[in-house]
């Protein structure tokens, strides 16, 4: 397939498949999913990053993988341990045997043919939070798996900072990981066609580590984003529509920031907050979501189009 345009050449707005095209369609993080995201003709696509025990990388949401009632941190397994795990079954039969991708797997199906929105997950022992953040991310899930619409404008208020999760002591995120990564985009020649997106833990050793490649500040269900982003010199913020406010993305704006915004599934939300100044949308509902866009694109340039023509006509 066709190489696509550079990271900073791609224009905006872009549509991102968020863990790739999965809705009722594949297994999250899979093969499947980011190669149909990719021949579907998304933007970007969205995946996650761990390391195994010994150091192998792998494309799964959560930190653990789940067998009956026992939880095994991905950092705690060898490689042989993940690769053995089926996480097409649960999804479909059809999907028997699918195991967990390796970010190289990912990289040699869709390298220069989408862009990677790359979230460097942060250590386990790095989610310390106090009562009002683990209150704003059970509300989160509520809106999220409810498939809850939040209609722009984002809301005026006061900060609401969790200080415990502010203040928290954080372990910096492996070097020799990060390294890795760098490796391995090095590799498949596709460090233009990715950035990087993290919290503090990985934004600081990105900064040092590969300048030329631009972050993306994840700090976003604290109201300290923009804090930040601006301290890692991050080109780009991705929001939580249920943890941003009007100036939050005023700032962004001010800087010079493209703004990400997680999430929206259905189509008219979307639409409305590109209109509102967002740049990238990240979405569950890949096609959905990119035809309301393109039908709102179209629309807006027959208007223009009309407008033109009646000014001609007038003059």
């Amino acid at each position: 397939m066709k190489e696509i345009a550079t990271h900073r050449d791609l224009p905006y707005p872009r549509i991102c498949a968020h863990r790739g095209m999965h809705m009722d369609t594949a297994p999250e993080n899979s093969l499947p999913a980011f190669a149909m995201a990719a021949a579907l003709g998304a933007d970007e696509i969205e995946l996650d990053l761990w390391p195994d025990k010994e150091g192998e990388l792998f494309v799964f949401h959560d930190p653990w993988v789940i067998d009956g009632s026992r939880k095994t941190l991905i950092s705690d397994m060898t490689t042989r341990e993940v690769r053995a795990v089926d996480i097409g079954t649960p999804f479909s039969p059809a999907f028997k045997g699918l195991g967990i991708p390796s970010f190289e797997e990912v990289l040699d199906l869709v390298a220069r043919r989408v862009i990677l929105n790359i979230h460097i997950k942060s250590p386990i022992k790095n989610r310390v939070m106090g009562e009002k953040m683990r209150a704003r991310i059970e509300r989160w899930k509520q809106l999220y798996y409810g498939n809850v619409p939040l209609m722009p404008p984002f809301p005026d208020r006061e900060p609401d900072t969790d200080p415990v999760f502010e203040n928290r002591e954080f372990e910096r995120y492996s070097e020799k990981d990060f390294q890795h990564i760098l490796d391995l985009l090095d590799r498949y020649r596709c460090r233009e066609h990715a950035y990087i997106a993290g919290e503090r833990d990985v934004l600081a050793v990105a900064q040092e580590m590969a300048p030329d490649i631009e972050r993306c500040c994840l700090e976003a269900k604290n109201d300290t984003i923009m804090e930040h982003a601006l301290r890692y010199d991050c080109k780009k913020v991705q929001f939580d529509k249920e943890a941003t406010t009007s100036w939050m993305l005023e700032q962004a704006h001010a800087h010079g920031m493209t703004c990400n915004m997680f999430w929206s599934n259905i189509g008219e939300e979307a639409c409305a907050y590109l209109d509102y100044g967002i740049d990238c949308i990240l979405t569950d509902s890949f096609q959905a979501v990119s035809a309301a866009v393109k039908a709102r694109q179209r629309e807006k340039c027959k208007q223009s189009s009309e407008r033109a023509q009646e000014n001609g006509e007038r003059s």
